[in-house]
């Protein structure tokens, strides 16, 4: 593990690049970016933690790195790109939450095969070719509205040679008459609304107040449910609005919500 000091403003191209025995890193902040090849083939190295500065993740910055698994950013981080293969053969990958990103470029995660879910934000603008190519075990993928370009071969459902469908749980979400929703017909690909976003819990005088984001274009109902530690989901209403007051739940008893 390396937690370098704060006062590190410099972290040039390729320093740790083939540090084998590395497995944990913490980045300062004032850095500006993860440069390109930081990381290039740290076989071992399985997590790393981001501060809020990050703005780029550079060409080939964690190629290779077989066994990282967990990539922590810092609330507020702001990327204005994540470039040309920066997760490239990154197979032991399963999950990332990404913060807001403007562009994912070609190959960024290609060959992760182990990728499950990847949450990107509203904001990101394009997804180049390749992107999430050979990540055969993806079968969710969420595209904001902001998104004004898909490359060809930029998902995991299309075989590079002849276009062939691989994944058959794959489904693209977002909202009805945007380009996912284009994309998933033109592609013959499983299209399905994004849930909606949970944006805060709240205790008020009358209750727990659950506040979230709508589907953009969706008009009806939207179901709340609500659980406790060791039990199963149980629905409390239907509601219109984005807002909803849980006027039964009991001081002392910790909540978990969803919409």
């Amino acid at each position: 593990y390396i937690d370098i000091p704060e006062s590190a403003i410099y972290i040039y191209y390729r320093v740790f690049a083939r540090c084998t025995s590395l497995k944990s890193i913490k980045l300062p902040s004032n850095h500006a970016g993860v440069y390109a090849g930081l990381f290039y083939n740290c076989t071992s190295l399985e997590t790393v933690y981001l501060p809020d500065d990050t703005y780029t993740i550079g060409e080939e910055a964690f190629r290779d790195c077989v066994n990282l698994k967990n990539v922590y950013f810092e609330d507020g981080t702001e990327i204005r790109e994540i470039s040309r293969k920066a997760f490239y053969n990154c197979e032991s990958l399963e999950k990332i939450d990404l913060p807001y990103v403007g562009m994912i470029y070609e190959s960024a995660f290609e060959n992760c095969y182990r990728l499950k879910k990847v949450d990107v934000k509203e904001g990101l603008k394009a997804i180049n070719k390749r992107a999430f190519y050979n990540c055969v075990s993806l079968n969710d993928f969420f595209i904001p509205e902001s998104v004004n370009t898909i490359d060809s071969y930029a998902l995991a459902c299309f075989d590079y040679d002849n276009n062939i469908y691989v994944n058959g749980n794959f489904t693209i979400r977002g909202s009805k008459d945007s380009l996912a929703d284009e994309f998933a017909n033109a592609y013959g690909v499983k299209w399905g609304l994004p849930a909606p976003i949970l944006k805060s819990v709240s205790n008020i005088k009358a209750g727990v107040k659950v506040s979230f984001k709508q589907v953009a274009g969706v008009t009806g109902k939207y179901r709340v449910y609500r659980k406790t530690e060791g039990t199963s989901w149980k629905k409390l209403a239907d509601v219109t609005g984005s807002t909803y007051t849980d006027t039964t739940a009991k001081a002392g008893v910790k909540y978990t919500y969803t919409v």
